[in-house]
This record gives C-alpha cells, sequence and structure tokens, in this order.
C-alpha cells in the first residue's frame, strides 16, 4: 500500500495532481526514507508531465505532517549517516521546489519538523480554518530565513 498517492483533478479545463500522504497502519505521516522515496518518484514524473499545478495533502485527519520518522533517526550511528540522510531529504525537497509548475501544500493540521520544510519549499501553503498557527510549528522561523 502506498504512502504518497498521485491522482489529479479538473478545474476549469485544466488537470491538477494531487500528492496525497497518508503512511498506511500509522496515526500520523512520517517522513521515512520508504516514504520519500515514493515521493521522489512521484515529483521525478511531474518534472515532464503538463500538470498545472501541484497540490499537497494529507489524509490524516488534523495531522499533515510530523516530520522525520524519529526510530529511523535513532539508527543513524555515524556523521556519514546523518550527513546522507540529510542530503538525500534536502535532494528531494530541491527537486519539489524546481517543478515548472506552481506547487501547493494544504496544511490540514498538526505540522512540524521535515513537514515545514516540505511546506517552505512549496510556493504556495494555505491552512484549513480549524489549523491554528500555533499548532503549525516552525513555519514562521522558516519562512523568516529566506
Amino acid at each position: 500500500m502506498s504512502a504518497v498517492n498521485l491522482t489529479t483533478q479538473k478545474v476549469g479545463t485544466h488537470e491538477v495532481a494531487v500528492l496525497t500522504f497518508d503512511l498506511p497502519g500509522e496515526k500520523v505521516n512520517k517522513l521515512s526514507t520508504p516514504v520519500m522515496s515514493e515521493f521522489k518518484a512521484h515529483i521525478e514524473k511531474l518534472k515532464t508531465s503538463q500538470y498545472r499545478m501541484v497540490v499537497i495533502k494529507s489524509a490524516k485527519p488534523k495531522i499533515f505532517i510530523a516530520g522525520a520518522d524519529i526510530e529511523e533517526i535513532k539508527e543513524l550511528k555515524t556523521t556519514e549517516q546523518v550527513v546522507n540522510a540529510v542530503k538525500g531529504g534536502q535532494e528531494i525537497l530541491n527537486m519539489l521546489e524546481d517543478l515548472p509548475m506552481p506547487t501547493m501544500a494544504l496544511i490540514n493540521g498538526a505540522c512540524a519538523g521535515g513537514g515545514c520544510e516540505l511546506v517552505y519549499f512549496t510556493g504556495l501553503w494555505r491552512l484549513h480554518p480549524f489549523t491554528s498557527l500555533s499548532r503549525v510549528a516552525g513555519i514562521f522561523r522558516c519562512d523568516s530565513c529566506r
């Protein structure tokens, strides 16, 4: 079962790509290595697509993305492993930022760590009405680093 699903939605005469994070068997979406690999594969397909826009959202109720998989981070034992993991994540987020069409994150709840970084690399973001700004940890700190 997929953790990141690509669907399309027709908006007027245009097709919009919708990437939906929904990590199977988990209450929250985590950016583990398998999830990021799947996300990267979708981004690679989108690079050459004709979609008018890419929307990124979560299927989890009241949570966007919690961030990195802490259990996976605990397994990193050497500086080289940490550097490679960070570089790999940055590469994927840079690919997202470099897509030829606008990207938007629909934040439907809590968003932290790597979830905020993902939002930062989209061109647009929108909070759902029930999402308080205090629940979007670090988004303004990230935004001020631009």
